[in-house]
């Protein structure tokens, strides 16, 4: 399989400055996370250029750059921009096309007419139109060697040589949303009813883990003699449901949960993980194996 990788490397900076009139030109700095916590999810040129990176601490980044503003998060907003992009390439491309990262697609070229140093030239162009931002563009074996390669690159795409054997995990060009549901006996007490819907939350929460996503959508529906259906739409894209359940719950009304024959838990609109990790935490990234 040879890969596509299209990077917006400044797709977060550019959709938080489009809902920031006279921000342009200043500092930006995206946080995620509160308090302690915080950390810098993102970053514009400007304040890079003093030294703010990704993983740094929110306090730390504003001391390096005290003029800086600082705006939350925008993940959701960045894949909800890649799913729209993503779903104009499934139409004019390829439908292997998939939402890997907060700031990159993944295109799987093989049976795609044309070579993939013309493809790598050519879809970069539309991406960018359709998006506003400043795309890089690489092709290799595997998502992690794509990516790297796409950072590597500037006006020209990086295209690695073609090795023997994959080298690494292909990407899910499927991902759908996650369901689970339970029977309850008749005359289930609504603290139990409340157990079994936190053990469906668990059982999913690990499907999120193994599948590497993040959720934007929860939903909760209730089959009895009293149905009903709690819905969470999240500002920021979730990697486990089951601390979300307290307010799914308070949003159902009481009398139905005491008389639900069925729980059904569903995770929509799912996407790849967007957890930021402490700098500390984070790896240094290694040179590229192989030269384009």
């Amino acid at each position: 399989m040879r890969l596509l990788a299209l990077l917006f490397p400044d797709l977060a900076v550019e959709l938080a400055r489009r809902g920031r009139p006279g921000t342009r030109g200043r500092a930006l700095i995206l946080v995620a996370g509160r308090g302690d916590e915080a950390c810098v999810a993102a970053a514009s040129a400007e304040a890079r250029a003093r030294g703010v990176q990704v993983g740094l601490s929110a306090a730390r980044a504003l001391a390096t750059c005290p003029e800086a503003l600082a705006v939350a998060d925008n993940s959701s907003a960045c894949l909800d921009a890649l799913d729209r992009l993503a779903a104009i390439l499934r139409r004019r491309t390829t439908t292997r096309v998939a939402v890997a990262g907060r700031d990159h697609l993944l295109l799987d070229l093989d049976g795609l007419p044309g070579d993939e140093t013309a493809l790598a030239a050519r879809l970069p162009g539309p991406a960018r139109a359709w998006s506003g931002c400043e795309v890089r563009a690489a092709v290799a074996d595997s998502p992690a060697e794509a990516l790297h390669a796409a950072r590597c690159a500037r006006q020209q795409p990086v295209i690695l040589p073609a090795a023997d054997h994959p080298t690494g995990p292909l990407p899910c060009f499927s991902r759908g949303p996650l369901r689970a549901s339970v029977t309850l006996a008749h005359g289930t007490p609504a603290f139990a009813a409340g157990g079994r819907l936190r053990s469906l939350a668990v059982h999913l929460d690990a499907l999120l883990a193994a599948r590497d996503e993040s959720v934007r959508e929860v939903v909760v529906a209730l089959e009895g003699a009293e149905p009903g259906e709690a819905r969470l739409r999240l500002p920021q894209p979730a990697h486990a449901v089951a601390p979300l359940l307290d307010a799914l719950l308070a949003a159902l009304p009481p009398v139905a949960l005491a008389h639900a024959d069925r729980i059904t838990l569903d995770l929509l609109r799912p996407g790849p993980a967007v957890l930021v990790q402490p700098r500390s935490a984070l790896a240094t990234c290694p040179p590229l194996a192989r030269a384009s």
